[in-house]
């Protein structure tokens, strides 16, 4: 999945595949950070003729380990003014630019399963560090976002972190015809994140 996501990224951004030193170093930065936070994550991969075509991460921020938001742009979790809430962080968010043939339907379905992921627990704010255009896409979607600070050159392009609250998330789940689909798979994240939910819960009473 790091290659994948590395590699869809140069292909989109830079209109290049690189398969260099770089790129190599690039992909074990990636793994390495996923695997970091594997215990507290959710990864999911869309395959067309047993090939990745599309991938999306949600990570639920455990208060203690320190997400890609925190590392870059070096902002603190427990900092932000909605740190007593679920912090969830989206990441991954890939498409093959070469094999894909939902063309757009693919990210919108990427990004249903993973907002409705995270509204299916109460009380949480989404982050994540997103490419400028797609930042644009988002807001065409019907996904409102405020941005957290200015953006940097991260994975071949321009990088902001955003977050979105569940109020905002919900609008955009009532609205999406995916749903009812997402919803139809079996157990999806029903105990995945269940420790953490419920240190989380201790400290609120």
């Amino acid at each position: 999945m790091a290659k994948f996501v590395v590699t869809e990224n140069n292909s989109h951004h830079l209109g290049t595949f690189q398969h260099g030193k770089n790129f190599l170093n690039e992909v074990k930065q990636v793994y390495q950070e996923d695997l970091s936070l594997y215990e507290s994550s959710a990864f999911y991969i869309a395959t067309f003729n047993k090939k990745i075509i599309g991938s999306v991460k949600i990570t639920l921020w455990d208060g203690q380990a320190s997400l890609p938001l925190e590392k870059l742009f070096n902002i603190k979790c427990r900092d932000l003014p909605f740190a007593d809430k679920l912090i969830w962080q989206v990441g991954r968010l890939a498409i093959s630019k070469t094999e894909n043939p939902l063309g757009i339907n693919l990210l919108k379905q990427l990004l249903t399963l993973a907002i409705y992921s995270i509204c299916q627990h109460p009380d949480g704010v989404m982050v994540a560090e997103c490419d400028k255009k797609l930042l644009r896409v988002l807001n065409l979607f019907g996904i409102k976002t405020e941005i957290l600070a200015p953006g940097i050159e991260y994975l071949g392009s321009e990088t902001i972190p955003i977050y979105a609250t569940d109020e905002w998330l919900k609008i955009f789940c009532k609205n999406s015809n995916y749903v009812e689909q997402i919803s139809n798979i079996p157990s999806i994240n029903r105990s995945l994140f269940k420790s953490i939910l419920m240190e989380h819960n201790d400290l609120l009473c």
